[in-house]
Order: structure tokens, then sequence, then C-alpha cells
């Protein structure tokens, strides 16, 4: 699939739209991603952190690692889990509570080192809620759940439908 032009293309620009990536030049990130397909294409199907920084090496501007993790969610959801400063912010602050004890630095100089720690955090978070709640939960409940307390952690941030959801269920919205 990565080695259809049409297709990659579609897929950079619907997540550099859809989330806000800022990816400027998401045509020649398409053809760097085409370029890659093979060892992508693998990296992906294994959900090796590898391919977090190959994907992220074909970006020329924006916020490229928060980019490449969105494209391999969507490529591999039960193999990658989507990290912006939302999810950044939220998983800080439940550290900070000490709820589990993580000790994930969201800086490095190796992205897939990185990933691959960031990841296993929120493995742990799946797995916590499931410990609590005896609830299986995917990368995709967890990502909204982080993403949402990271809104909430900075209002000012949010779109008109997050206001909306924190006014219209506040009791929901006050346990995140």
């Amino acid at each position: 699939m990565l080695h259809n032009h049409f297709v990659v293309e579609t897929k950079v620009q619907l997540i550099n739209r859809l989330y806000n990536t800022n990816i400027y030049a998401w045509r020649r990130v398409a053809e760097n991603i085409v370029e890659h397909a093979a060892i992508l294409e693998s990296d992906l199907a294994r959900g090796r952190a590898n391919a977090i920084r190959t994907l992220a090496q074909c970006g020329i501007h924006g916020r490229v690692a928060s980019f490449a993790t969105k494209f391999a969610h969507f490529h591999n959801p039960d193999a990658f889990t989507m990290w912006d400063d939302r999810v950044q912010r939220a998983v800080v602050n439940l550290r900070e509570r000490e709820l589990i004890g993580w000790n994930w630095k969201p800086r490095g100089s190796d992205l897939a080192a990185t990933y691959q720690a960031f990841r296993n955090q929120i493995m742990a978070i799946c797995e916590h809620f499931r410990a609590i709640g005896g609830v299986s939960v995917s990368f995709k409940t967890v990502d909204v759940y982080l993403w949402l307390k990271g809104v909430r952690l900075h209002p000012r941030h949010a779109s008109a439908e997050v206001r909306w959801a924190s006014e219209t269920l506040p009791a929901l919205w006050a346990t995140l």
C-alpha cells in the first residue's frame, strides 16, 4: 500500500489536516514515504518503533514526530499509539500525580527508543485501567482519554467541540 503515491499522498494530507501536524511540504513527505515503502511496510506491520524514526525522517518541516506516530497508528492501530503535545502533557500530569510511577522522558536523540519508551508507558496505562476496572482498553481509548485530559490541562487550546463537550457533560469532564 505504501508503494501507491495516491494512497500515501491522501493519507499524509488527511493526517496533516485532521491533526494539524503542520507538514507544509506534504507532497515531498509522501514521496519520501514511498521511497522507503519496503522498510516501512515491514516495520509498520511488525510494530517496530524504527518505523517512527523512518517516518519522521521523511518530514521536511512541522511536527514530524507527532505526524509519524499518527501515520503509523492509522497503518497499524493495534501496534502504534499516537503522540502529541496534549498526550504528553497528560502523561506527565499522571506521572507527577504518581498514579503509577511512570518515568518517561519525552525528548531524546534516538526517536525510535524515545517512542518505544512512550509506547511502554501507554501499555502500562492500559494495564493499569485493566487492573482497576477489569476491562481491556485499546490504544485508541487511552489516546482519546489522554488527549482530552491534555486539553483539560490547557483549555485555551481546546476546539469548539471540546468546549461544547466540557459544558454539556461537566460530570464526565470533571473525571478527566
